[in-house]
């Protein structure tokens, strides 16, 4: 589980998924049993990859995902439900700590920096939305295979 908060704060997280590294969202290896470990990892890149379509709608691009609604605290709710009390506990503490509003606000800092960028390179804002919202949306799209993937693999 401290994986999955390390995961959460470390600044650099926001980047690599925007930029599409998708943070070794590749093959995880097979296990039959609890692996809090695996599951904070997976779990972590679906909740930043929810909060980031979150921060992104709430920005001037926010048009792009009008028709698909996310809700963060039901992907948290989500996620609880596959984990051990301690670690329920533990994921509860964080999102409620400075840490993780930090990072939210590291995030909502990017997505504003980054379109900034993009219309500082003759990129209309249509274009530079379109960008940003379909690299985010491969992002999430991929973490949430992931999550699927350990919560079938890491939750028993």
């Amino acid at each position: 589980m401290r994986q999955m908060i390390g995961f959460f704060a470390s600044k650099g997280l926001a980047i690599s998924l925007l930029l599409g590294t998708f943070l070794g969202l590749g093959p995880v290896s097979a296990s039959a049993e609890y692996n809090s470990g695996k599951l904070g990892e997976a779990a972590g890149a679906y909740l930043i990859a929810v909060d980031m379509i979150l921060q992104l709608q709430k920005s001037q691009c926010g048009y792009v995902f009008k028709k698909k609604k996310h809700n963060f605290a039901d992907t948290v709710k989500e996620v609880q439900g596959y984990l051990r009390p301690s670690d329920q506990k533990e994921l509860q503490i964080f999102l409620d700590g400075e840490e993780f509003r930090k990072a939210q606000g590291d995030n909502r800092h990017f997505i504003q920096e980054s379109l900034r960028s993009l219309k500082r390179e003759g990129l209309d804002e249509k274009t530079s939305c379109g960008m940003f919202a379909s690299n985010t949306a491969m992002v999430h799209e991929q973490a949430k295979q992931k999550w699927e993937y350990a919560k079938e693999h890491y939750a028993k």
